[in-house]
C-alpha cells in the first residue's frame, strides 16, 4: 500500500518541520525536499509579508513544501475556565517563578487572516500527464 506521502512525491519518510520561531528557513526547506523529505517553513511568530517572502524563496526552487501555522481556537477562553485551569497549574508555575494566577486572558491568532487570505503568486499547474507532482525532489 502507497503511503501518502508517496503520493506527494516525497521518497523518505522524513518530516523536516521546525518549531515556530526556531531555525527554520526557507534553505533548509528546500534542501529537505531536495532530499526526497518533505520540508516545512515555520509560519508562527512570523508577520505575514515575512512568511509570504520566505514561501516565494522555496517556490523559486521549484520544490513541494509545506507551511506550519498556528490555528486559532475557534471558541473563545471563558473566564471561569481559565481562573479554573490556572489555578490546577498554579503549584508547577510557582516553582519556576511564575504568578499564573494574575495572568489575563489572551486571544491571539498570530495574523491567521493575514496569513492565509493573503495572495501570493501561484504554483504552476502540473501537467496531466506527469506521472509526479512536478518540481518534487528536483524530478519529474
Amino acid at each position: 500500500m502507497a503511503s501518502p506521502l508517496q503520493a506527494l512525491g516525497v521518497d523518505n519518510p522524513v518530516l523536516a518541520a521546525p518549531m515556530a520561531g526556531g531555525p527554520g528557513t526557507p534553505a533548509l526547506t528546500a534542501a529537505a525536499a531536495r532530499a526526497g523529505a518533505l520540508g516545512f517553513l515555520a509560519g508562527g511568530y512570523r508577520t505575514a509579508d515575512g512568511l509570504a517572502e520566505q514561501i516565494e524563496q522555496v517556490r523559486s526552487q521549484g520544490v513541494g513544501f509545506g507551511v506550519n501555522l498556528f490555528a486559532p481556537n475557534p471558541v473563545p477562553v471563558g473566564p471561569r475556565a481559565f481562573r479554573r485551569y490556572a489555578a490546577a497549574i498554579a503549584p508547577d508555575a510557582r516553582a519556576y517563578g511564575i504568578d499564573v494566577l494574575a495572568a489575563d486572558i489572551v486571544e491571539d491568532d498570530d495574523h491567521w487572516s493575514d496569513k492565509t487570505l493573503r495572495r501570493t503568486a501561484p504554483a504552476r499547474r502540473p501537467d496531466p500527464d506527469e506521472a509526479r507532482l512536478p518540481g518534487l525532489n528536483g524530478r519529474r
